[in-house]
């Protein structure tokens, strides 16, 4: 009777190991991004991708403080924000766009749960896209 919790516990520490690595990643890969855009006068884009740097730094300085990861933060300001950000970056002809698709892609999967993954991001594409 006792698996429900641990198993509980056991997704708790996946989400907040991967959510960890996956903001050193961001870091490592957004960052260079972020500061390019910014000094070729691309505020919008820059300033969105320093907006996503702070959500991890935040969400990771909560995992590593209480231990806990906040599933609320990244459903609701990490993801749209990513999202806004593809979007941006496709609508204005840039092939960084493309490039930048399949690590979105990658972050969704590490970042929400399995079952609810592909109904919560059509509503965000369908919420962008209107």
């Amino acid at each position: 009777m006792d698996t429900a919790p641990e198993q509980s516990q056991s997704i708790s520490n996946f989400f907040s190991k991967s959510f960890l690595r996956l903001a050193l990643v961001a870091f490592a890969f957004i960052t260079p991004f972020a500061i390019h855009n910014l000094t070729e006068g691309r505020f919008l884009v820059g300033t969105v991708c320093c907006v996503i740097l702070a959500i991890f730094a935040f969400n990771a300085w909560y995992i590593v403080l209480h231990e806990r990861y906040i599933m609320a933060v990244t459903q609701f300001a990490l993801i749209p924000t990513i999202l806004f950000l593809l979007i941006l970056l496709l609508s204005n002809g840039e092939m960084i766009g493309v490039f930048w698709c399949y690590p979105a892609a990658g972050a969704f999967h590490c970042c929400c749960p399995g079952a609810r993954r592909g109904r919560r991001l059509w509503c965000y594409f369908r919420l962008l896209y209107r």
